[in-house]
């Protein structure tokens, strides 16, 4: 064989050689021969081959982010809820309605001593009280239910409870709806007396002075209704030792103090006082337990003795 050929032929067998030894790189291979035969070993492309991520690519953004609130703002704090303090209201008397202004009196008597109770006098029929206006709370009211005090045409204005605040406020007549005040103006003037008897309701206000103020006003009214009638201020008929024991604002002292300021308050208006007090107060200034079965309200026998004590102290103008 010559050298050029052999050199061919090397040319030839050669790739054939590694083609064979490649495709048996898994297996192990033995010549035929008896020759050690040389295993080629492909690395695995995992452990050559780099890895390479694709690129992130940013989630698109939606039309309403979620936003996560931020772990180091500071909590709202609410300011507390108090509940204002309740402060109970001053005891005071209650307001009372302005009445008309005042009206002096037309008929002073000439001489006469507004400063003093007024004296005994030739006692009057029970007619005197025909033209006549009663006005006070449930001592006043026993008398319109006395058939035997022949007090059929006087006019009695008097409720269970009327104070001087209550004769403005409370509709009590005509199927409530009038109040006292109105209801003495109904009358138009057509009396020639009034009597007042009011004040053992109030004996719980702190001042004798503002019951009289207010017991004032209610004289103003009656003058603006008729300037020429009689007016008459009664003075408060004390209670038992027992209703004194039970109720502390009913006592003789505040009844005594109440009283005065009526009489001083009488004077200063020119109207009479009467103190039909003193024909009550027999039991050391008390009212006798027999008087009254509930240390208040006089009984039938005292009724009229009351009556009878108002129409034998009275002015002729």
């Amino acid at each position: 064989m010559n050298v050029r050929l052999f050199s061919r032929l090397i040319l030839v067998l050669v790739p054939v050689l590694l083609l064979a030894s490649c495709a048996g790189a898994d297996r192990p291979s033995s010549d035929t021969t008896g020759r050690p035969v040389t295993v080629v070993t492909v690395p695995d492309a995992t452990e050559t081959a780099p890895v390479t991520q694709p690129p992130a690519t940013a989630a698109p953004e939606t039309a309403e982010p979620v936003t996560e609130p931020s772990a180091t703002e500071p909590p709202v704090t609410l300011p507390p809820v108090t509940e204002p303090p309740v402060t109970e209201p001053p005891v005071t008397e209650p307001p009372v309605t302005e009445p008309p202004a005042p009206i002096p009196a037309t008929i002073p008597l000439e001489g006469y001593d507004y400063t003093k109770p007024v004296p005994q006098s030739e006692p009057k029929a029970a007619a005197y009280f025909d033209d006549a206006v009663l006005i006070g709370d449930s001592r006043t009211e026993a008398l319109r239910w006395r058939g035997n005090f022949d007090l059929e045409k006087t006019q009695i204005i008097s409720f269970v409870g009327m104070n001087v605040n209550t004769f403005y406020t409370e509709k009590y007549f005509n199927k409530s709806t009038q109040t006292a005040e109105e209801l003495l103006r109904s009358f138009d003037g057509k009396f020639s007396k009034v009597y007042i008897s009011l004040g053992l309701n109030e004996l719980g206000w702190p001042s004798a002075s503002g019951f009289a103020a207010s017991l004032g006003k209610i004289v103003d009214t009656v003058r603006s209704c008729n300037p020429e009638a009689l007016i008459y201020l009664e003075a408060i008929i004390p209670m038992s030792r027992a209703e004194e024991e039970n109720v502390s604002w009913h006592s003789l002292a505040k009844v005594t103090d109440f009283n005065a300021a009526v009489r001083k308050m009488a004077a200063e208006k020119k109207v009479f006082y009467v103190d039909c007090d003193t024909a009550f107060a027999l039991d050391g200034g008390y009212l006798p337990a027999d008087y009254a079965p509930d240390g208040i309200h006089l009984n039938a026998d005292c009724l009229l003795q009351w009556k009878d004590y108002l129409l034998s102290h009275t002015v002729t103008p």
